[in-house]
């Protein structure tokens, strides 16, 4: 059951972190295309601080929830072997 919650948390994290990190990738690129055409410097600064807030903000909440996932989903899937791993609980596995 400890496997199975784990892969899918590790799904769920991976999926989340990968469209966060493609839809990113396309607001850097459009943003870029578009600071690019800008004909003043102090606005394509301007431009590219907001833009770069907004990405954080909107892409970098999801992206860290999923990577969050990540690390939960393998910490649930670890080996209950090894000795001197501590198991969700707090309670050694030894």
């Amino acid at each position: 059951m400890r496997q199975l919650l784990g892969g899918l948390l590790l799904a769920a994290g991976i999926l989340i972190a990968g469209a966060s990190g493609l839809c990113s990738a396309i607001y850097v690129v459009a943003g870029l295309g578009l600071i690019v055409q800008t004909v003043k410097l102090a606005n394509a600064m301007m431009a590219l601080l907001v833009g770069l807030g907004l990405l954080l903000f909107v892409g970098g909440i999801p992206f860290a929830v999923g990577m969050g996932l990540i690390k939960l989903g393998r910490w649930i899937r670890s080996d209950v072997s090894k000795p001197g791993r501590k198991g969700p609980g707090g309670e050694n596995r030894d």
